[in-house]
């Protein structure tokens, strides 16, 4: 899995409203260097925000996981359970779409 380049993590979400202003929805990292304004909405917005916030935030413990799990089964003998199998293709496809989504 590739090592992603991005505004360091823990990224954070948060919203302001400027006096007399439109509440402005932001994410970034969380000592406010890297703060981008997203929207100056809320509703559907804000939870998608932080969501974003959310997954990214996991991402690194998703592909520690990943990870763990793919050098255990290679370690597994050739009889492997229909279970081990299962975990397998499925660490397989969560490793292929962090990959893509990388890029």
């Amino acid at each position: 899995m590739s090592e992603t380049k991005h505004t360091p993590l823990p990224w954070r979400y948060s919203e302001y409203r400027p006096r007399g202003g439109h509440l402005r929805l932001s994410i970034g990292n969380k000592d406010g260097s890297g703060q981008v304004l997203i929207a100056r909405d809320v509703g559907w917005k804000r939870d998608n925000l932080k969501f974003i916030v959310q997954t990214v935030n996991a991402r690194p413990k998703v592909e520690r996981l990943v990870s763990l799990l793919l050098a255990w089964l290679g370690n597994q003998p050739d009889g492997r359970g229909e279970v081990e199998l299962k975990i397998l293709e499925k660490a397989r496809e969560v490793e292929a779409a962090l990959e893509s989504s990388a890029q």
